[in-house]
């Protein structure tokens, strides 16, 4: 896992005696929920969410990207967090790091990111380095990775790794995971591990059943003339179509919406309007194990208060 930018140590805003709390946001799709909270992010001030909070997203790393699954999810954040309450990481987390950072600045595929992965760590097993040891900020093994890569800039290199050790305060700082309760690929007792390992690790669990596309059909009195039943199932339109039937309604009302373009300026003037149709629906996490709903609407509510 790995923030989506490099940010500083934690400080109050001007006039203000506390720092920031910072809501960090891991969630199971790579698009649909990071383009729209990518949006509630720029609109904070149009929103009015609170000036002492940070929205962060967590992100998956170069080999993580079939981590999409909630379980995996949450286990891969937990990971990642339990790392950063000590100050340190693994020297694999690190490896990941390095190539997101390659990624990101030669927009290198996902397969051929995986074998630079791949190469990097069979690299520092040579050096008598094991992944799975732990190293703190500047240690030996820095200097090592940043030596193997010497086509790209050192001095960015070495500040987007020490910028990806995040600050985190128990207790202060919050998780969200942010997941589809889709009964097909999240069984009953998958979702009662993740509520159990979330009240656990006191991270906050937002759920939509079934889909995020029905948060998004939410913003949309509309919601309230569909059978609930067929947006509940959610089934294939077509065998041959992959799009469901929730994605289906969504694109009547957003026409040219993709889950790699949401057009998040059609949702922004209704997010008032889909926090207030959430509730005519399951929002209790318990319920949203088998009831049509959503609890989004209250993560943002929250950013607001």
């Amino acid at each position: 896992m790995r923030t989506e930018s490099p940010f500083g140590k934690r400080k109050a805003p001007s006039g203000q005696s506390l720092p920031k709390r910072k809501y960090f946001l891991a969630y199971e799709g790579s698009q649909t929920e990071k383009l729209y909270f990518d949006g509630i992010k720029s609109n904070r001030d149009q929103l009015k969410i609170n000036s002492l909070i940070d929205i962060i997203p967590i992100l998956r790393s170069c080999n993580e990207e079939g981590c999409g699954h909630p379980k995996k999810v949450v286990e891969a954040v937990k990971e990642y967090i339990d790392q950063m309450k000590g100050g340190s990481c693994k020297v694999s987390q690190l490896a990941q790091w390095t190539v997101d950072y390659i990624n990101k600045c030669n927009m290198t595929s996902p397969i051929h990111s995986q074998k630079t992965f791949d190469n990097l760590i069979q690299y520092l097993k040579g050096e008598g380095i094991n992944p799975n040891d732990t190293v703190r900020p500047l240690d030996a093994v820095y200097n090592l990775i940043i030596n193997y890569f010497q086509s790209v800039s050192l001095e960015q290199l070495t500040e987007y790794l020490e910028n990806q050790q995040i600050s985190y305060c128990p207790g202060y700082d919050k998780v969200c995971i942010i997941v589809d309760r889709d009964p097909q690929s999240f069984k009953a007792e998958q979702y009662d591990h993740v509520m159990d390992t979330c009240q656990k690790e006191k991270y906050q669990l937002y759920v939509t059943n079934p889909c995020f596309e029905f948060w998004l059909l939410l913003h949309f009195n509309e919601v309230m003339d569909m059978n609930p039943e067929d947006l509940r199932k959610n089934a294939k339109m077509t065998n041959k179509s992959k799009r469901r039937f929730t994605e289906y309604k969504l694109r009547e009302l957003v026409p040219g919406y993709q889950k790699n373009d949401i057009r998040f300026s059609v949702f922004l003037p209704r997010i008032e309007i889909a926090i207030r149709n959430e509730k005519k629906f399951a929002e209790d996490v318990l319920k949203l194990k088998d009831h049509l709903g959503s609890n989004v609407g209250c993560l943002i509510a929250e950013l607001q208060s």
